[in-house]
């Protein structure tokens, strides 16, 4: 049987919707896995069931995450926030990986690893760190717009057999302490942590660039997706 991959969904305000790029599940389809939208759930009770229906997820992309969720104050540069995804993603996480099921984070993905497990965020990276690297585009998509340094003796630098890959960018915020426990797997040419990993577990990664939207063209893009599926299925 097709492993299943159950993809947390953005939460579309303006729209009144959750919803999912098609990338995403065409990334997971073209890998060799089944994906399914979840329907996001504060009752643990739901969210466990999820996590026993699906062999591996995934965190998707999306708004920007409430500062006070790693104990911030608001900052002026700071976007759109949904505490109410935060809550969920934030707890649903920690039941995904105390069940040690694989799990792929993408861009807002790797924040919500990161505030998990006691970390902080850049609220904007120009901002705060420099614009020495063009880390927000007009619009993401299969141009990759930088390089990142793959760290030696990682999962990812096991996946990919570089030790630098090109990567598209669409986010203004990023990791600024990392957790207790998360292992960086790549940073940007600026010191901006690009991928981390979970090395206690079976397969729990990160990144922050958007893999989905370059699978058809980058070899590195897919072979992310088909770590995971690989995972998922045993």
């Amino acid at each position: 049987m097709l492993p299943v991959i159950g993809i947390v969904p953005m939460f579309d305000d303006k729209r009144e919707n959750y919803r999912i790029r098609p990338e995403y599940m065409d990334a997971v389809s073209c890998a060799g896995g089944i994906p399914v939208m979840l329907h996001p759930s504060e009752d643990e009770a739901v969210l466990n069931q999820l996590i026993e229906s699906c062999d591996g997820f995934i965190f998707s992309g999306g708004q920007d995450i409430e500062p006070a969720f790693y104990g911030e104050e608001k900052l002026d540069f700071c976007e759109e926030c949904m505490a109410e995804r935060d809550s969920y993603e934030i707890k649903f996480l920690k039941l995904v990986l105390d069940c040690n099921k694989p799990v792929l984070g993408i861009c807002r993905g790797i924040q919500v690893f990161n505030v998990l497990l006691g970390g902080s965020l850049y609220q904007d990276v120009p901002s705060q760190l420099g614009a020495a690297v063009k880390h927000r585009a007009g619009v993401v998509g299969e141009t990759a717009m930088h390089r990142v340094a793959v760290c030696e003796n990682t999962p990812l630098s096991r996946l990919t057999g570089d030790s630098v890959i090109n990567v598209n960018s669409f986010h203004h915020q990023a990791i600024k302490m990392p957790a207790p426990g998360l292992k960086i797997m790549a940073k940007a040419e600026d010191g901006v942590i690009e991928a981390v990993y979970l090395p206690e577990k079976s397969f729990a990664m990160a990144v922050q660039w958007h893999p989905e939207r370059m699978y058809k063209s980058d070899k590195d893009a897919l072979a992310l997706f088909e770590a995971l599926v690989e995972a998922a299925k045993e």
